[in-house]
């Protein structure tokens, strides 16, 4: 990494004055005051003296996924668009940070040291360069690059909004010491600058030992959420309604709230959309021509568009028996409705061929899924169907809504 060390934090300043904060913490028996994360904040921003601190918050996750901390960027519209659009160089000059109460966990381990280096590693790594930016915009041209598109910004504050996220995901999952390498880690020249290199790499150590789902073959930033925003980007008015049910289940997936409040404002932007320019148009085209019945079916044939990418992600994720067996009998009953559509409505020449396209893509995903190994929790092997039964049982239904 580019750090140099600490020219871009304050002089002389005494970490150990951070570590005490967190020591306290350790030593009482109940969660932080605000008092004390309001101290905390201090110092950090006596420290990070070219990035401010706007707020330390200090989460009580029971039953939740381990975050460990979240360093979230902050930045305006221009900022966003400038990120997406330029080249110039930015760097991170404010942020809030939250902390997993899991992090100060007894079964965990960590001390009042190890806590220090993981928090000098998280904030160094967003705020002393441009680097997490520059990162951020090589993973936004790869996207396009490998999907062979280009973006067409919106001037509108809720697309915006909506860019943002995907920008402020990326950039944590790009700077986060859960999803860095071994050998990132031991060569962290700030932190070990800073006196605290060899806490950071027994912080790591303890933090992939001891957390479910965390180890060293699943480390790599999976840039999920930056592919899936910009999906729902560039075809908000057929993937809106289904983007914003999914948003609504991830926050019940999350402890953090900041990442919940970046949820919670996405769905906003969406809900804030003009709902009448998004339909317009969809319907009346072919209304004069098709009863009721096929419009419904061909509107419902845009949601079945809109499940393949969500399942494609999916996919990628399911390693466990029940989770595919769902995912099976979802493409299935897509599938039987595709079929059913494409043969009894009477769709122009290029509508057929494009839905026939799009069952192909299914049938392709379901034979993806069915040779993917997958775990009951002992034993691990591929699954195998007589797709010709399946058809038959999912093509006696009639509806989604039990998906």
């Amino acid at each position: 990494m580019s750090r140099t060390g600490k020219e871009n934090t304050k002089a002389g300043y005494d970490i150990s004055r951070i570590t005490n904060i967190f020591k306290r913490i350790l030593a009482s028996d109940s969660y932080p005051s605000s008092s004390i994360l309001s101290e905390l904040q201090r110092e950090l921003n006596t420290f990070f003296d070219k990035a401010k601190c706007n707020g330390v918050l200090f989460t009580k996750n029971t039953d939740k996924l381990f975050f460990g901390m979240i360093v979230m960027p902050i930045f305006n519209n221009e900022q966003t668009l400038d990120i997406v659009l330029n080249n110039n160089s930015i760097r991170v000059s404010s942020y809030y940070i939250e902390l997993d109460s899991k992090l100060f966990d007894p079964t965990l381990g960590l001390t009042a040291e190890e806590i220090t280096a993981v928090l000098l590693h998280e904030i160094g790594h967003m705020v002393l360069d441009d680097m997490p930016v520059k990162n951020t915009r090589a993973a936004i041209d790869k996207y396009f690059t490998q999907h062979d598109k280009v973006i067409n910004i919106k001037s509108s504050a809720q697309y915006t909004q909506i860019l943002s996220y995907a920008i402020k995901d990326t950039m944590i999952k790009l700077t986060s010491l859960r999803f860095a390498s071994d050998d990132e880690v031991k060569a962290d020249i700030f932190v070990t600058a800073c006196g605290y290199g060899d806490e950071l790499i027994s912080a790591q150590n303890k933090i992939v030992s001891n957390i479910a789902g965390l180890t060293k073959s699943v480390r790599a930033p999976k840039l999920v959420i930056l592919d899936w925003i910009f999906h729902l980007y560039t075809n908000v008015k057929f993937n809106r309604i289904p983007a914003i049910k999914t948003l609504k289940d991830a926050k019940y997936v999350t402890a953090s709230s900041l990442t919940k409040k970046e949820l919670d404002n996405v769905i906003t932007a969406l809900n804030r959309i003009d709902t009448d320019v998004i339909t317009e148009g969809a319907i009346l085209a072919e209304g004069v021509k098709k009863g009721l019945a096929t419009q419904l079916k061909i509107n419902g044939l845009r949601g079945i568009l809109n499940d393949l990418y969500e399942f494609q992600i999916r996919a990628k994720s399911a390693n466990k028996l029940n989770d595919q067996l769902y995912l099976m009998r979802q493409i299935n009953a897509r599938m039987a409705l595709l079929q059913d559509a494409i043969y009894e409505n009477d769709m122009s020449e290029a509508e057929e061929k494009k839905w026939r396209q799009v069952l192909e893509d299914y049938e392709a995903l379901r034979k993806q899924v069915a040779s993917k190994k997958v775990s009951d929790g002992n034993n691990k092997f591929t699954l195998w169907y007589d797709y010709s039964l399946l058809d038959d049982d999912q093509r006696a239904q009639t509806s989604m809504s039990d998906y």
